[in-house]
Order: C-alpha cells, then structure tokens, then sequence
C-alpha cells in the first residue's frame, strides 16, 4: 500500500490572523497607537499620581452624625478617578462602601519609573550543559596538573 501523503497548510496571512496569534506587536505599532489615542508618559504618571495621593476624606463631609458621601459636584476630579467602586448595601440608605484603587501599587510604579528603586535582579541565562560539562572537565584537569607539579613527601 502506497504512504498517504501528508497535506502541509499553508500559514495564515497576517492580514487575517489577530495581533495576539502573530506575536507580540512591534514597538513602532504600539507607539503609533499610543500617540492616535493620546496616551503619553506624563498623562500615565499624572493618571498613577491621582491613585497614589488620592485622599478618602476628600470625598466627605464630616457631619455631627457621621461622614456623609459628597455629591459629585464636589469632589475633584483627580479624587472621583482614585475611586474603584462604590457600593451601598440595601435600598434607600444602607452601609456605604467606597473602594479606592490600590494606592501601594500606584506608588510602587511612580518609584520605579522615577528609578527609586534598584533594578530587579534578572534571573542569569542557563548555561548550555554540553559548555559546562567542558568547562568543567578543563577546571579538574588543571587542578590535577597543579597536584600533579608538587612531588610527594617522603
């Protein structure tokens, strides 16, 4: 019986494959999208620095009965986008939950792209075994050499 042949496909064109199945995408195409969209450097660490300073007070007024929920109106606006989520349990008055972004990560990414901290330690590239089997053997030949200089006491 004659071998079935094997039908090779052809590779999907890029036209039609999505960015995620070719790679990652190429550093031109990012920043050009980047620059079409309007987000810049500064507008990010502007956007981290609202998270990183937000302060929950500024979203109350601190009444005789409690901490009463400004209105919108009198919030600032760098204080509303700190806010991730607000929640009030049951209707027409429950308990009030505001959950603001997370201000340590926010002021984590501030320092190191400010170079606040050390650069992280990268893991060092594996060394190919066949490499250091050799480097190996050459590290016990000389030291056999080196025993081998010294004649033996007697």
């Amino acid at each position: 019986m004659p071998a079935k042949k094997r039908r090779r496909r052809a590779a999907p064109s890029s036209k039609t494959t999505p960015a995620t199945k070719r790679g990652p995408a190429k550093f031109e195409d990012v920043t050009t999208r980047a620059a079409r969209l309007g987000v810049t450097p500064e507008r990010v660490l502007a956007e981290y620095s609202r998270i990183a300073f937000a302060d929950v007070s500024h979203l109350f007024k601190w009444e005789k009965d409690g901490p009463k929920l400004k209105s919108a109106a009198e919030v600032d606006a760098g204080e509303m986008s700190a806010i991730s989520e607000i929640y009030q349990s049951g209707a027409g008055g429950g308990t009030l939950r505001v959950k603001m972004y997370d201000k340590k990560a926010a002021l984590e990414a501030i320092a190191r792209h400010l170079g606040m901290f050390p650069p992280e330690a990268r893991e060092a590239p594996q060394e190919d075994p066949i490499e250091a089997a050799e480097r190996m053997r050459e590290e016990i030949k000389r030291r056999l050499d080196r025993i081998a200089a010294f004649p033996p006491e007697e």
